[in-house]
């Protein structure tokens, strides 16, 4: 597919209901499933996933209390993901899926596939949270006022905002999905049990990072790597925290782990 055709493809937007609460899902693509769980935040956007829908049926839902979807109080602690994930699949008919995660996500990711390992066919880490790395911890991002997070995130405001100021609608939405992450991170950002159980992630895995990232620190790669034994990973220079919407080609490195070819730096 050209970079025309790419340009000219979009999401579907689905709403489903999973426990009562609506889901907003975004689809695009056919074979086999890849499901993205994004990060902390759903306004840097996923236009890097229509690459993926060149080769998969790309399944994007947003996370409750995030984006298009229904805030779910009853989602307290990371594990209340885990239930509520395997509930999507069951209702999109998805047995399986590649599964890609970045940050919040890859948190999400690595917990799905560590209780439902027949869920998982493959899966990539993009700057996953989750993991407590003393010597290189993870940036407590719900202490920052949004102007000095974004510069943290990436180096270019635009993947957030735009090319001008932030409107209201977009600060409103922020607040929003920033109280979703306090329910979920207040005590702590990290789960002292998760390096426990990462040696229970049987598929192929390939761990993604931003040299530059200053919220999940690169050194925290060697910690994943240690306890996932089936992992490989990809160092990606001059991009931090937001590394698939700073270098797109990022995504076509995930495509060729996931089909089986290795990752191709970008």
């Amino acid at each position: 597919m050209t970079t025309t055709d790419r340009e000219h493809r979009s999401f579907a937007v689905e709403r489903h209901t999973v426990n009562e609460i609506e889901v907003a899902v975004q689809r695009a693509g056919s074979g086999q499933p890849l499901l993205f769980l994004h990060g902390g935040s759903t306004a840097p956007g996923a236009d890097f996933a229509l690459r993926w829908a060149e080769h998969f049926e790309v399944v994007i839902p947003h996370h409750p209390g995030f984006g298009l979807s229904a805030d779910d109080p009853g989602i307290r602690d990371m594990r209340d993901f885990v239930p509520h994930y395997l509930q999507l699949l069951d209702d999109l008919g998805i047995s399986s899926a590649d599964v890609v995660g970045h940050s919040l996500g890859g948190w999400i990711a690595a917990l799905l596939a560590i209780h439902s390992p027949d869920r998982v066919r493959r899966l990539a880490l993009a700057s996953p949270a989750g993991l407590r790395v003393p010597d290189h911890p993870t940036l407590d991002i719900l202490r920052l006022e949004p102007p000095v997070l974004a510069t943290k995130l990436t180096r270019n405001p635009q993947l957030l905002f735009g090319s001008g100021e932030p409107s209201v609608d977009a600060i409103v939405a922020g607040y929003r999905e920033s109280g979703s992450l306090a329910r979920v991170l207040w005590e702590r950002n990290y789960d002292h049990t998760l390096q426990r159980w990462l040696h229970r992630v049987a598929m192929p895995t390939l761990l993604v990072w931003g040299r530059d990232d200053e919220v999940t620190p690169v050194r925290q790669a060697e910690a994943w790597s240690a306890r996932l034994p089936h992992s490989e990973t990809l160092i990606v220079e001059c991009c931090g925290h937001l590394l698939l919407n700073e270098q797109p080609d990022v995504a076509d490195a995930i495509t060729a782990f996931l089909l089986g070819d290795g990752p191709a730096g970008p």
